[in-house]
């Protein structure tokens, strides 16, 4: 096998191991789990390094105790850059539901695709986090995988390849016109003026570091007429609700969209924001709420943590409709406090005009979405 067939069966056996199942250890069994990271991290041209890991990987009740501060932290980035050409940056995950793979349920995202000076931007901030203190080698912390292990790997990405969900998926992925356009090279581009937002990785760590994101959206994008929020769990606590009315009693139309306690995959999350409401309402913060987009019927699986129909997970601010901020920051404390996070804040009118804009006054709103006029119950 020539170094090409090698790259291409690695890139194979990538996307189809991280599409289906989703490569999470909260939603797998962890011997299974880790087992199945092992062996992909000994493909001769795949390597994993783990951020912020449990350390035992078998023990981690008592590495909750012991370290608990350090393991409510995670890394929240998500990008995906190909030879320094081209990057992706948004909120979505790697996993079915975030591509509309999954059989139940979708989780509608947005992403910001470019090319040029900020993708050496992103390519430089993955080798720092790479780097970082807080990044260890799979191979350190997870027992070596065995042979077995290994072909059974290569024997379910050749089967999940082949199936016919796959083959459909591929096919109705290559028909579309976005796609068509980006293979003859003809996909039309935005060119706008670019900053990369992203947390120090020392943040995982509880040490004190530079500008956050969130102090950086808050002072780049400063909005003079209007602001657009829309985040899949708002939960604004003392500090983002100040804001948020601090900003709408200058006169500023503030407007945000969030998913509605039946959309929501975190019900306990919704929680949090219902509270709010009231208050945000009472000083002029417009409301919207995402509808369920499928049947209401829901899993067995739901259970408390949410519908399993389609939710919200986009993350993303407008300003003035001429300036975009699209990445993984959630307007919550744990984006702001605990989590790393990373986005563009894109320089755009055009770009922004595109992204959700809230209905005018005294308009209906669009059918997937209602207005939250007065206080509901939870």
């Amino acid at each position: 096998m020539n170094a090409t067939q090698t790259r291409e069966r690695a890139a194979s056996l990538l996307d189809t191991v991280a599409l289906h199942p989703t490569l999470e250890a909260e939603q797998a069994d962890l011997a299974a789990f880790t087992e199945r990271l092992a062996a992909l991290d000994a493909h001769p041209n795949i390597e994993v390094r783990l951020f912020n890991p449990f350390k035992f990987r078998f023990w981690r009740v008592f590495e909750y105790v012991a370290d608990f501060r350090r393991i409510n932290r995670r890394m929240h980035n998500k990008s995906f850059t190909v030879d320094n050409q081209v990057t992706v940056i948004g909120g979505r995950n790697i996993g079915d539901e975030y591509f509309a793979a999954a059989d139940e349920g979708t989780m509608f995202d947005l992403d910001a695709l470019a090319i040029g000076d900020a993708v050496q931007q992103v390519s430089d901030d993955f080798d720092r986090y790479w780097a970082s203190g807080s990044s260890y080698p799979a191979s350190l912390l997870l027992p070596r995988p065995t042979a077995t292990a290994i072909a059974a790997l290569r024997a379910a990405a050749v089967q999940l390849e082949r199936g016919p969900a796959a083959v459909a998926y591929r096919q109705a992925l290559a028909e579309r016109p976005q796609v068509r356009s980006l293979m003859r090279g003809e996909l039309p581009l935005n060119w706008a003026t670019t900053h990369l937002v992203s947390d120090d990785p020392a943040k995982a760590l509880g040490h004190k570091t530079s500008e956050s994101p969130w102090t950086q959206i808050q002072r780049m994008m400063g909005p003079e007429k209007e602001l657009g929020l829309v985040s899949p769990y708002v939960v604004p606590h003392v500090e983002g609700a100040n804001f948020l009315l601090e900003t709408a009693s200058r006169g500023i139309q503030v407007s945000i969209l969030t998913n509605s306690l039946e959309a929501t995959d975190v019900a306990a999350v919704h929680a949090g924001y219902a509270k709010w409401r009231r208050k945000l309402l009472e000083g002029g913060v417009r409301l919207f709420e995402l509808k369920r987009a499928s049947s209401p019927t829901q899993t067995s699986d739901a259970g408390p943590l949410g519908s399993s129909a389609s939710s919200l997970h986009a993350k993303t601010f407008t300003a003035d409709r001429a300036r975009v901020f699209i990445g993984s920051f959630n307007f919550d404390p744990r984006s702001a406090r605990l989590n790393t996070e990373n986005g563009f804040i894109i320089e755009s009118p055009a770009m922004a005009q595109t992204i959700w804009l809230p209905p005018p006054e005294n308009s209906s709103c669009a059918p997937n979405a209602r207005r939250t006029e007065a206080v509901m119950s939870t």
